[in-house]
């Protein structure tokens, strides 16, 4: 592990998977397959989960009367204004470092509809409570000329008003 830090504890059932460093602790709901608690120094963090979203804003163009084959319209008969989460994996495995690695697999997709976007998250946690996400987005089964907007969404406390990251983009398409 790495050098003057704890290993991770690992915890799994079949609700939750919950990783234990010294000073934080992190929970993932397997039935969302997302992370939905985040303690550090004894404060919870999130007010609701870290999950995926996808959104198309409309235009102009989409309120015309009479206007069939919008981008709009494609984004609806593809289902993705009523898109439902369904987890197809969510485990979790130590590392050789001393760390803890969380894979899930989700699938957003309306329920009458075969077509949807599959998501691979990999969330890596180290012992000093770093935690790196890293999505992988497949829109590749999806009948639409134009790509939703792809990103995650979460709850923060109150007290947090700002949020950094350093995030990596990669696109299946």
């Amino acid at each position: 592990h790495e050098r003057g830090q704890q290993k991770l504890k690992l915890e799994q059932n079949s609700e939750k998977i919950i990783i234990r460093g010294a000073d934080f602790n992190l929970t993932f709901d397997r039935e969302r397959g997302a992370l939905a608690g985040w303690e550090t120094n004894g404060q919870q963090l999130l007010t609701r989960p870290l999950e995926h979203s996808f959104m198309r804003a409309r235009t102009d163009n989409d309120y015309i009367i009479g206007n069939p084959g919008s981008y709009y319209e494609e984004w609806q008969n593809a289902g993705l204004d009523r898109v439902q989460t369904t987890v197809l994996e969510c485990r979790a495995g130590e590392l050789a470092a001393g760390g803890v690695v969380v894979r899930s697999v989700t699938r957003h997709a309306a329920p009458d509809r075969e077509c949807g976007i599959l998501c691979t998250s990999l969330y890596t946690i180290r012992p000093g409570g770093e935690v790196q996400i890293e999505n992988v987005v497949d829109t590749t089964a999806l009948p639409i000329t134009t790509l939703p907007r792809i990103g995650m969404k979460l709850g923060l406390t109150a007290e947090f008003e700002q949020l950094s990251s350093g995030m990596k983009r990669r696109v299946l398409l």
